[in-house]
């Protein structure tokens, strides 16, 4: 084929991002899910705080940043008031995206010939995004106390003699309260002669 190969418009160039945010086709990071570890138990938290777009004012490349600035920025602001944007005008310089997050890491980004509708979709990524590194799963399951014997599962400790038991059994579906009952507790203390001195005195 002649010509120049054109990358597809989700292809990330890996000059066009840092390798701690993405990583590249060389060096993946493996890891396991993470996220905030408060999110969940209350009303959700952005954890996207603050993103400064630096452009210039005149240049060609600048072009879709100054689009999106003029067209979709105000709304973006509205939709998403717990974020902070800042504008940065810089001559004779390639747009630059800069995200920070909550736990402290900071996500660069070039900006140069992309349209308004392409910063539009990143800004959108990145404002959903919980700051962590992308990674490539490696297990699904993850703990903190690693065992040789798998996740857990009900049947873990079962006893192996249920493998031939036949059910139903009396014995295996007998009820084992944690409590002990009143009544259990009255009849156990009158086997032992307890109950006797309680209701008669020490005397009899």
């Amino acid at each position: 084929m002649r010509g120049k190969y054109k990358l597809p418009n989700h292809y990330i160039h890996p000059k066009y991002c840092d390798l701690w945010s993405f990583g590249n086709e060389s060096v993946q990071l493996n890891g396991h899910i993470e996220n905030a570890p408060y999110q969940g138990f209350g009303r959700y938290v952005c954890q996207l705080q603050r993103v400064t777009l630096k452009f210039c004012k005149w240049g060609i490349g600048s072009k879709g940043t100054r689009d999106y600035i003029e067209t979709e920025l105000v709304d973006y602001c509205r939709t998403n008031p717990g974020v902070v944007v800042y504008l940065k005008p810089r001559r004779h310089k390639a747009p630059v995206m800069v995200c920070e997050y909550l736990n402290g890491s900071y996500h660069w980004m070039a900006l140069h010939g992309m349209s308004s509708e392409h910063i539009k979709l990143w800004v959108d990524f990145h404002t959903k995004r919980s700051g962590e590194p992308i990674r490539k799963f490696v297990k699904d399951v993850r703990t903190a106390w690693p065992s040789i014997q798998g996740a857990w599962n009900p049947f873990l400790n079962t006893p192996s003699e249920i493998n031939v038991t036949p059910l139903p059994n009396e014995e295996r579906g007998k009820h084992i309260p944690l409590k002990i009952s009143a009544t259990e507790q009255l009849l156990r203390m009158q086997a032992e002669g307890k109950l006797q001195n309680i209701l008669f005195g020490n005397d009899e």
